[in-house]
């Protein structure tokens, strides 16, 4: 997983409140063995109708190509847990998702797979999605884990809170596995004591 720090870039807003990780990408595109390409998923639906672009949707805006930030409405990714959703977001190019909430799933899978949520009062949020708006994307964004702030290119700071191991694991780039295998020699020392006492436990099977 890449470490997560700090990114500078464009962001392009969506506002509407409760989008739901089924409309965020629909279940022609969950199959498949690869998370790469995903991307050409999110928000399809919402972005073509009858293969055409839609052309006041926010992501087909003339100038919101390559955005590396989300600006999203309240409650946003709420409904089911699939991790379809984080890695569409992803492969799509965002690095970091700003909104006053988002759905417990999406937040927890977006720690996993090296995406930043981070949760900022809803008028702070609204600031961000006019000054963007308004400058056509000239307005950058810098999101800084370390500091956990989110800075206009010309405006205010807000800061933003995260616990500690999620934060750990983004700046360091670890995912679960990562974070297990910091204890490795802990656990080699464990299983060389409770090896004798449960000789079962660590038989392989052949077949």
């Amino acid at each position: 997983m890449t470490p997560f720090i700090e990114i500078r870039g464009k962001a392009v807003p969506l506002m509407m409140a409760d989008i739901d990780t089924d409309q965020m990408i629909t279940r022609e595109f969950l199959i498949t063995k690869s998370r790469k390409g995903l991307g050409r998923g999110l928000f399809h639906h919402w972005r073509f109708v009858d293969g055409k672009r839609v052309e006041d949707f926010p992501f087909n805006w003339d100038w919101a190509a390559d955005p590396q930030i989300l600006i999203a409405g309240p409650n946003f990714a709420c409904g089911s847990s699939r991790e379809h959703a984080v890695w569409s977001v992803m492969d799509y190019g965002f690095k970091a998702v700003i909104a006053p909430s988002f759905g417990v799933h999406f937040r927890r899978n977006a720690y996993k797979n090296g995406l930043l949520p981070v949760m900022l009062a809803a008028n702070e949020v609204e600031h961000l999605a006019e000054a963007v708006t308004r400058s056509r994307g000239k307005q950058l964004i810098h999101v800084s884990l370390p500091q956990q702030t989110v800075t206009l290119d010309d405006g205010p700071s807000y800061r933003f809170e995260i616990e500690e191991e999620p934060k750990a694991a983004l700046l360091e780039g670890l995912d679960e596995i990562g974070l297990t295998l910091r204890h490795a020699a802990a656990i080699g020392a464990f299983q060389e004591k409770d090896a004798p006492r449960r000789p079962w436990v660590y038989l392989r099977n052949e077949y």
